[in-house]
């Protein structure tokens, strides 16, 4: 089988997603924000910080809030983005081999053989994900340190799980073959018909 190219997560879609759901809390934060205001009031934080010596009216003190977790959230975003992007996995003959690169250092590199791999399944969480066709193949491994690796945020996680499987059908294939044919070898040289 021809050695595909590497696998990497859809940035675009998931970096969407992502940016969908904390637009969701960030906006659910502020509401909440606001409806604390208008009912109980934020004077009891603020008689709180006089306690410290921190005097904050409390538009002040709505505003801190919002402006850190925006901030919060730009960076939470930024930082999936770099992620997301980090992110390769390779096909090998006999191995899937998974790195994760950032500004240029190495920072994770994990290497499976397909003989250790026991069990190959996908896994599509929630709804819009279904919808987006994103998910994640998990293999599940044997006599190795880890017992799952994650192949994450790819799209088609069905087609990827197949495909893996039929890797691990094609690499067991050949083994078998090689060590028929190692067998076959051995007998004739020992009966010395050679």
């Amino acid at each position: 089988m021809p050695q595909p190219p590497p696998l990497r997560p859809n940035t675009k879609k998931i970096f969407s997603l992502n940016l969908i759901k904390l637009t969701i809390g960030l906006f659910g934060l502020i509401a909440a924000l606001l409806f604390f205001e208008s009912f109980v009031g934020l004077d009891v934080f603020t008689m709180v910080l006089e306690q410290f010596g921190m005097e904050l009216e409390t538009s002040g003190l709505i505003f801190y809030i919002i402006a850190i977790s925006s901030l919060g959230y730009v960076s939470l975003l930024t930082l999936n983005f770099i992620h997301l992007n980090s992110i390769r996995y390779e096909f090998f003959p006999d191995k899937i081999a998974s790195h994760t690169v950032a500004l240029f250092i190495m920072l994770d590199s994990k290497e499976v053989p397909y003989k250790n791999i026991t069990r190959v399944s996908f896994e599509t969480n929630g709804f819009i994900e279904g919808l987006l066709n994103t998910g994640n193949v998990v293999l599940d491994l044997s006599a190795l340190k880890e017992k799952t690796m994650k192949i994450e945020c790819v799209d088609n996680p069905q087609q990827v799980a197949e495909y893996i499987q039929k890797m691990i059908n094609y690499y067991n294939t050949r083994a078998y073959a090689r060590r028929i044919e190692d067998y076959n070898v051995g007998n004739i040289l020992d009966k010395g018909d050679v």
